[in-house]
């Protein structure tokens, strides 16, 4: 199904086509000009609270506001986690959580994201969906509650007995999902599709700072 690039056999194999062969169906649901040159990109993680007052110019003001007539021409907006539940933190980090609940997002959802494209756009900025491709910080957790690693627990990377108080290095990434997994793969896809179709994105940045291990060890 997935088929490694001619161009570089000697550097990539086996799952690495895989992640490759995802990366290049991942950019296609979104324009990107590869061309572009690019002064400050500023990457946010999407923590801050969304409001349910309407309180919109203050919500905007905690991150966007200050890069206005800046340096900043590019803004990465994180709307993709896979470290908890849909309710846990509402924030636009939770949107990937959210599509993946058989509920509804709350409708602020779709508020906040279109508010972060139009006032950059308005400021002739450029502004990519940002997707954590492995969030582990839910290994700090009791109980896991990201949909997909609740329902299959096979799908990540370790089990039970890596969780030994984080005193080893598999006890921070045991919660990480399994890219070998062809479902992993499609769902993020899928997300990925559907999130860049409903939202006037320039394009999508994968962020592999969370978390860097995609396999299982001796699998990669």
């Amino acid at each position: 199904m997935y088929g490694c690039p001619p161009l570089y056999p000697p550097l990539l194999r086996g799952e690495q086509c895989l992640l490759l062969a995802f990366v290049m169906l991942a950019l296609s649901a979104c324009a990107i000009d590869s061309q572009t040159k690019r002064r400050v990109i500023i990457n946010d993680d999407g923590e801050v609270v969304i409001p349910t007052d309407g309180s919109w110019d203050t919500y905007i003001s905690r991150r966007f506001t200050d890069t206005v007539g800046t340096h900043v021409d590019t803004y990465f907006l994180n709307v993709a986690a896979t470290d908890r539940a849909a309710e846990r933190h509402s924030s636009l980090q939770s949107s990937l959580a959210w599509w993946a609940d058989p509920r509804p997002a709350p409708m602020e959802y779709a508020a906040a994201t279109r508010l972060y494209i139009d006032r950059a756009h308005a400021a002739g900025m450029e502004i990519f969906a940002s997707i954590r491709i492995n969030d582990m910080h839910d290994a700090m957790e009791p109980t896991l509650n990201f949909p997909w690693k609740v329902e299959h627990p096979e799908w990540l990377i370790g089990n039970v007995k890596h969780n030994e108080g984080n005193k080893t290095f598999m006890s921070a990434y045991r919660v990480g999902l399994n890219w070998r997994i062809p479902q992993v793969r499609d769902y993020f896809h899928d997300f990925i599709k559907d999130h860049c179709s409903e939202f006037d994105y320039e394009g999508v940045e994968l962020d592999y700072c969370r978390g860097q291990m995609v396999f299982k060890l001796g699998e990669e």
